[in-house]
């Protein structure tokens, strides 16, 4: 038999501990508790962002290295929020 995960949101004005209790007496079983990842993106990061954007709506394209460049510095900053 597989086992099936179900996610959940906590409804607001409960505490996460009643609602790890109200499930627990459901019989089931909590596998992880944690919230959602976020990451600060930098003044500069949010510009090049909203610059590429508005382009696109002009129909310019951003430079591909530039793009390139973004995205691994966004990539290893989520990397090294969601290391342990």
């Amino acid at each position: 038999m597989q086992a099936e995960i179900l996610t959940i949101r906590i409804p607001k004005g409960v505490s996460r501990e009643n609602a790890k209790a109200e499930l627990k007496k459901l019989n089931y079983e909590i596998i992880e508790i944690g919230e959602q990842p976020s990451v600060k993106v930098s003044q500069k990061a949010l510009e090049a962002i909203n610059s590429g954007l508005e382009e696109a709506k002009k129909g310019v394209f951003i430079d591909n290295d530039q793009v390139l460049e973004e995205t691994d510095q966004l990539i290893e900053a989520l990397a090294k929020k969601w290391t342990l």
